[in-house]
């Protein structure tokens, strides 16, 4: 299970290798990062002040879900931001 997080140029990309994961979006807590899914929320895990102010000057999110080295498949995503 691998998961990071890129953030540049107002755009934030999750790429993951977890096909159980349907990110609809993610979600910008002050106690950390969550992905939203049908299925509820799932801890991505914890975010530092630096991180979380480039994501506050993001308006786009995309999923990258990988197998290895290729691209399976990518989506937007919602990006919430909760105080």
């Amino acid at each position: 299970m691998a998961r990071d997080l890129i953030v540049r140029n107002g755009i934030a990309t999750l790429v993951h290798d977890e096909p159980d994961l349907k990110v609809k979006s993610l979600v910008v807590h002050s106690d950390g990062l969550y992905a939203r899914s049908d299925d509820g929320l799932a801890v991505l895990g914890q975010i530092t002040p630096a991180l979380k102010k480039d994501l506050d000057g993001c308006d786009l999110c995309f999923v990258v879900l990988m197998q290895g080295h290729r691209v399976m498949k990518t989506t937007k995503a919602r990006l919430q931001k909760e105080r």
